[in-house]
């Protein structure tokens, strides 16, 4: 019982949570005002690179990650990356990805606001990865 409950909880969050569009195009402030509503989330951290910088959070309610990445000089973000180890949190996100999505090949879906989307399960760190961007020169290193 206790894990069809469980099972319930982690589609329901999953279906609210990854039935929006990811946040590319964003600022910080309507990054963060958008996961504090799906989410809770409060807490963020920020991460300076040489080309770019993020910030991100962790939701612990369904096992995952995002990264908001920024282009210094600019105000909104360019790239999204969302990261789990759960396998049924990742097969729920990649199931509604491909029912949603126009599907580009090795991995890589097309959604109708223009934004691809790349699901890649990195083997050493256990972790399933996917990261939206647009394709119109904005993503900002190759995979």
């Amino acid at each position: 019982m206790k894990k069809l409950v469980l099972l319930f909880m982690i589609s329901l969050i999953s279906f609210v949570a990854f039935g929006q569009k990811p946040m590319v195009g964003f600022t910080v402030t309507e990054i963060k005002q958008r996961n504090r509503l799906e989410f809770g989330t409060t807490q963020w951290e920020r991460i300076n690179m040489d080309e770019y910088w993020t910030i991100y959070t962790t939701h612990p309610e369904v096992d995952l990650m995002s990264m908001y990445f920024f282009k210094w000089g600019q105000t909104k973000n360019v790239m999204c990356s969302q990261t789990t180890k759960s396998d049924n949190v990742a097969r729920e996100m990649l199931s509604q990805i491909i029912d949603t999505h126009h599907n580009l090949g090795e991995n890589r879906y097309l959604n109708d606001n223009g934004l691809v989307v790349h699901y890649k399960y990195e083997k050493d760190l256990g972790a399933h990865q996917f990261m939206y961007f647009n394709p119109d020169g904005k993503k900002i290193f190759n995979n």
